[in-house]
Parts: structure tokens; C-alpha cells; sequence
């Protein structure tokens, strides 16, 4: 699986998680930490908020399928 060019596992490793955990955080299966969102932000290059998004009514993971 990639995440913006990067492996899930090594980018799991450049912010200091398990694959799985960020895995579950991709997928919405778990919630990001405020240190987390930081981390990825700078390692992805963009802004904390370019992390989020805001769907109301119903829950989509970042592929856009319902959670």
C-alpha cells in the first residue's frame, strides 16, 4: 500500500508507529493523535489540516469509501 509515494511501512517508520497502527488510521479504524497529524504533516510536506477531511452526514475513509 502506498501513501503519497510512500510505502505504508516505511512511512510508518519515519513517523516512529507500527504499520498497523497507521494502517488503522488510514482506514479510520482508529483516531490520530495530535503528535501524530504533526509528524506526518511534516513528513508528507503539507499542512496538519491537509490531513483531514470533513464530510458531514456520513464517514469516508481517504479513498472516499463509507466507513
Amino acid at each position: 500500500m502506498f501513501l503519497n509515494g510512500w510505502m505504508i511501512s516505511d512511512f510508518a517508520k519515519e513517523v516512529a508507529v507500527s504499520s498497523n497502527h497507521l494502517s488503522n488510521v488510514i482506514n479510520n479504524k482508529t483516531s490520530i493523535s495530535p503528535r501524530l497529524a504533526k509528524k506526518m504533516a511534516i513528513a508528507l510536506d503539507v499542512k496538519i489540516a491537509d490531513l483531514f477531511e470533513v464530510h458531514i452526514g456520513k464517514e469516508k475513509d481517504i479513498y472516499g469509501n463509507k466507513t
